[in-house]
Order: structure tokens, then C-alpha cells, then sequence
């Protein structure tokens, strides 16, 4: 049972490692409380010191099951409600933002996400310098976001810049 409760805490880690690659830290924390439980009953049972019979066996037996099936049916609903790709946008943006304030031209430049019936929105805000310099951006965002089905949003002013509707 020493070893049993061993490896299954090795195998929650390593499924929480995969879980943060996949859906992000935060989403993968309400499966590995799941996945904790029956490593919490093994502890228990080995730390209680007495003799370990069959009836322990079948019921930490049970209780892995019951969590593996339960993990499986979490994550392939992430995968339905779109968690993978959010978490991979929500990556995407960070980046990007890590970038636009690297370089001191984009630096008046803020890029958000909001959910629309499209999809996930990317929305840029401030002002650049130039149109040359706003072109530049809308290329790097392109190039840098590519898990994005809803668009662009696009509030960045430069001068001269035209208004539909002015």
C-alpha cells in the first residue's frame, strides 16, 4: 500500500504537470483536488499502522477508478467549453504584451481579450506614433496570435488616422 500511494502521487503530479501544459495552473488545480483523493485515503490507510487487509485494497481500488473516470470526464468538457484554447490565447496575449512593452514605439499600446458570439476578441487600445508603426503592430499581433476566432479590435489612434462615420 506504501508503494501503491508512492506512485499514484508521482502519476497526480505528473497529470497536473500535463494538465497546466494543456488548460493553464488555475483550471488544472480543480482536477488535481480530485486526483488528490485517492492518494489522501492511501496516506491514511498506511499512516493508521495497522495490518492492511483486501476490504483496503478494493476500496482505494474503487476510488482510483472512480477519480480517473471523473478526471476524464472534466477534461474532455474543458476541451468542449473551449478551456485548452482560452488558455492558450490567454498565453498568447501575455506575450504579446511582454513584446509591445519591450519596444519603446508601442509603448502608449494595451491589448486585452473579451469573449464575443464569434469567439475570443483580441482588442488593442492607446496611440503609436505613425501609421507605419501601427501597421507594424497589426502585423505582430497576427503573427504572435493565432488562437483567435472572434478577431481584432482596434482602438490604437495615430495621426491621421480615419474614422468611418467622421
Amino acid at each position: 500500500m506504501y508503494q501503491f500511494s508512492i506512485i499514484y502521487s508521482i502519476i497526480a503530479i505528473w497529470t497536473f504537470g500535463w494538465l497546466t501544459g494543456t488548460f493553464g495552473a488555475s483550471t488544472s488545480w480543480r482536477a488535481s483536488v480530485l486526483l488528490a483523493f485517492p492518494a489522501i485515503l492511501s496516506w491514511r490507510i498506511v499512516a493508521a499502522r495497522r495490518p492492511i487487509h483486501l476490504g483496503h485494497s478494493i476500496y482505494i481500488t474503487c476510488a482510483t477508478l472512480f477519480t480517473i473516470v471523473c478526471s476524464m470526464w472534466l477534461t474532455s468538457q474543458w476541451s468542449v467549453m473551449g478551456e485548452d484554447r482560452l488558455a492558450w490565447l490567454d498565453r498568447e496575449v501575455h506575450a504579446v504584451r511582454r513584446a509591445l512593452n519591450s519596444q519603446l514605439r508601442f509603448k502608449n499600446v494595451g491589448i486585452s481579450y473579451f469573449r464575443t458570439k464569434a469567439g475570443m476578441c483580441v482588442h488593442l487600445d492607446g496611440s503609436v506614433p505613425s501609421k507605419i508603426t501601427h501597421d507594424d503592430l497589426i502585423q505582430l499581433i497576427k503573427r504572435r496570435i493565432r488562437n483567435n476566432e472572434g478577431g481584432y479590435s482596434d482602438g490604437v489612434d495615430y495621426p491621421g488616422k480615419d474614422y468611418p462615420g467622421k
